[in-house]
């Protein structure tokens, strides 16, 4: 067995990419297999045991694929159960998990108001037994391409059902559970802290030694993902092995305790520390591999590494098997395995510097294809800044953050000049950070990687890493330049394709539109939604990072050749100037009346941005596919920015089509009469189908035979109205709509094109 559970593992691993994604891998695998077992390298007993792991695992996770989904409805219902999470009292919300009889689990959610007494929360306690009414509802699942999915996050946790409670007094609960005083004891010592270390070092201090990352600012996190070092921010095997580390010196060499019982305590408090610290998977990794690593000197047993965390995976995807769709689970897995494996490469005789490279660049291109499945890009110079702060954090923040917490317990007087020497510190390599960020960030958006490419890449790169090995620098280079070639091949795979797409997102109540030529000769986006903030004031970016980017970049573009603004409202020029920000644009498109604020223009200066100002009889030329303009006319600046909406006319995909802004029926009339004999076949519906458009004669003039209608999902206006459907449904036009079918797609090629859309 000693030496062989990678193989074991790896069955598993074959099972579960079987069972989720192609079922082709199962042919592979035992072709693999059948090739050991012909070289003699593996024994009969060896191959039954990989054929039993292989099939247990494929039914396990095979089951877990099709999640129970009972019906729901709009009436409360009366649920028992326990609570089997953490209870997290954060500051607007309370939120925990609660399991049923039938191992049914539920997100429970309640907001606090005005109305809400805090005692009333001291009896939701983890291993609670809990009587409550509320709504069963699904949660919510993405609605465009490339969007967070919210539903399938909670599934891959085995949470079906979220309930969000209007009262407390609809909730009764009683007693509590082990878990719960632990959790007590981590809030308590979360509250000490506060007293004794400065404002500015706490949140660091609670982020990277108990798991409380919410107290960070949310700038340095996005900076810190963006240069690949959020694994900085995270709880890892690094923190782990380090807190392991002074745990046991402090124990040896303070001569407290005997080597022997030493071992015993530290195996005592790295079962305690996960719980801790918030429980994340790469925490319980580090712990039960350090744990199983001190239980098998204990027995004087002897395993490689390999087969240790071969083992340690087995037992956690046997135990919770939705664990290994946890993203956090899968980089620590894959990063602490090719370490593992590369440790000769580590190991060889080179300058401190040279190595600190070398595991940068393992660590990187270990995750590279998660990392380009989950965010569709990386950062190629991640490396470089890696190899500045994981020596940095290793070395000097996380040990201090580790000495900090004890002593500001029992030493609190002696913690200001350490922390003024941290805060100091750590605000300039923050500074440097954000300098590097402002001046050297070139993302590398790829798109979506299909999941077929996971086999070849992680072939290629386990023989770039063995060549290197044998120092077969040739073959190695070869491996390397397959790798880069894969993923250039992906980046450009638009650049051939005759296949392109219109596609209208489900921004809610606001209107944006991609369109993508075939060959990747034109991006045009016609108007990008955004929302307000809380202040009233200013353009919120909430749906440009959760829709629009993740839509752009998934689609592999950072290349925008023109945004045409129908007109300045929010709900269709709110996310430009984020787009402005992080993508090239060619051109800006806006009308002769669309009125540009000034911090707009001071933006627009700044990033050299062309502003082009069209009204009817205007073309825009993207790369000889031309926009034709219809209205507004010159010279009408008495109309409201409604009537004032860009309204354009292309052939697209072998379709007329008709982009109108916010028009509402008098311009509708005044296009009628300036062009008379305008046909079409797909009409955007103007204004989110309000009752001011789209009238009988507007429809019985242009002959649409597809509408495309964005509006909010049971929005307060009250849009569509009845009217305007009911005007479609009489002239017989076919309407798509994304409050209901989440965003919409023509995907065409050579004039021909379907219709598509996001949700059945």
């Amino acid at each position: 067995m000693k030496g062989r559970w990678h193989l074991y593992a790896m069955a598993a691993v074959a099972a579960i990419l079987s069972a989720s994604i192609n079922s082709i891998i199962i042919f592979l695998f035992v072709l693999w297999v059948l090739w050991l077992y012909k070289k003699s390298r593996l024994n009969f007993i060896q191959l039954v045991i990989i054929k039993v792991m292989f099939i247990s695992y494929y039914f396990l996770f095979h089951s877990n694929l099709f999640p129970f989904v009972a019906s729901v409805s709009d009436e409360e219902e009366l649920i028992m159960g326990q609570i089997t999470s953490e209870v997290l009292k954060l500051e607007s919300r309370i939120e925990f998990v609660m399991e049923n009889n039938a191992n049914e689990k539920f997100f429970i959610t309640f907001f606090y108001n005005q109305n809400s007494p805090i005692a009333d929360t001291e009896m939701l306690k983890t291993g609670a037994i809990c009587v409550l009414n509320g709504q069963i509802k699904l949660p919510s699942t993405s609605r465009n391409p490339g969007e967070f999915d919210y539903r399938k996050y909670l599934e891959h946790k085995d949470i079906r059902y979220q309930i969000t409670l209007n009262h407390l007094k609809d909730v009764r609960c009683v007693g509590d559970s082990l878990s719960n005083i632990i959790y007590d004891w981590r809030k308590a010592l979360l509250e000490s802290t506060k007293s004794s270390i400065s404002n500015d070092t706490v949140p660091w201090l609670h982020g990277l030694v108990l798991g409380k990352d919410d107290e960070l600012n949310d700038e340095t996190i996005a900076m810190y993902q963006r240069w690949n070092l959020s694994h900085l921010l995270a709880i890892s095997g690094l923190h782990v092995s380090l807190f392991a580390g002074v745990v046991y010196l402090l124990l040896v060499k303070g001569c407290f305790v005997t080597k022997e019982k030493a071992q015993g305590i530290l195996i005592g408090v790295l079962l305690f520390y996960p719980l801790l610290s918030g429980g994340a998977p790469s925490v319980w990794r580090a712990s039960v591999m350090t744990v199983f690593g001190l239980l098998l000197i204990r027995m004087r047993l002897s395993l490689t590494i390999t087969d240790i965390i071969s083992i340690v995976f087995l037992i956690f995807t046997m135990i919770h098997p939705t664990i290994i769709y946890h993203i956090g689970f899968q980089f620590s897995f894959l990063v602490t395995f090719a370490i593992i494996l590369s440790k000769p490469i580590l190991l060889s005789h080179s300058h401190k510097i040279v190595q600190l490279f070398k595991l940068s660049f393992i660590s990187l291109f270990a995750i590279l294809p998660l990392q380009v499945y989950y965010f569709y890009a990386f950062n190629p110079l991640s490396i470089l800044m890696n190899i500045i702060f994981v020596p940095y954090y290793t070395l000097f923040v996380i040990p201090l953050m580790f000495i900090m917490l004890p002593l500001s317990i029992v030493l609190p007087w002696i913690i200001p000049p350490i922390d003024y020497l941290f805060s100091f510190i750590h605000q300039l390599s923050t500074l440097l950070l954000h300098k590097v960020d402002a001046y050297l960030y070139y993302p590398w958006v790829i798109g979506v990687i299909p999941l077929y490419i996971f086999v070849p890449y992680y072939v290629l790169l386990c023989l770039f890493f063995a060549n290197l090995v044998k120092s077969k620098y040739k073959a190695a280079f070869l491996s390397g330049l397959m790798i880069t070639l894969t993923l250039v091949m992906i980046s450009l795979k638009p650049y051939f394709s005759s296949t392109g797409t219109v596609t209208m997102l489900d921004v809610g109540q606001g209107d944006s539109m991609v369109i993508e030529l075939p060959y990747r000769k034109g991006i045009v986006i016609i108007d990008a939604a955004g929302t307000i903030t809380s202040d009233f004031t200013t353009s919120s970016d909430k749906l440009y990072q959760q829709i629009i980017k993740p839509f752009l970049y998934s689609k592999g573009i950072v290349s925008i050749d023109k945004v045409i603004l129908s007109h300045e409202d929010l709900d269709h020029a709110g996310s430009i100037q984020f787009i402005v920000e992080d993508f090239h644009i060619d051109e800006v498109v806006v009308s002769e009346q669309f009125i540009i604020s000034d911090s707009m223009q001071k933006q627009f200066t700044q990033k050299n941005l062309d502003i082009s100002r069209v009204s009817a009889g205007d073309i825009i030329d993207v790369n000889n596919h031309f926009f034709y303009v219809l209205s507004p006319l010159t010279g009408t600046n008495a109309h409201s920015s409604n009537e004032n909406s860009l309204t354009l006319f292309s052939e697209i995909g072998g379709l007329k089509w008709l982009f109108t802004g916010d028009i509402d029926d008098g311009i509708e009339e005044e296009i009628i009469q300036s062009y008379p004999n305008l046909k079409i076949d797909v009409l955007k519906i103007a204004h989110h189908g309000s009752a001011t458009s789209t009238s009988e004669p507007w429809l019985q003039q242009i002959e649409p035979r597809i509408a495309l209608l964005s509006v909010g999902e049971n929005n307060r206006y009250g849009h569509p109205s009845e009217k305007v459907i009911k005007n479609l449904e009489d002239y017989n036009v076919k309407l798509f709509r994304t409050d209901f079918q989440g965003a919409i797609q023509y995907i065409f090629s050579n004039n021909n094109g379907t219709f598509q859309t996001h949700l059945p």
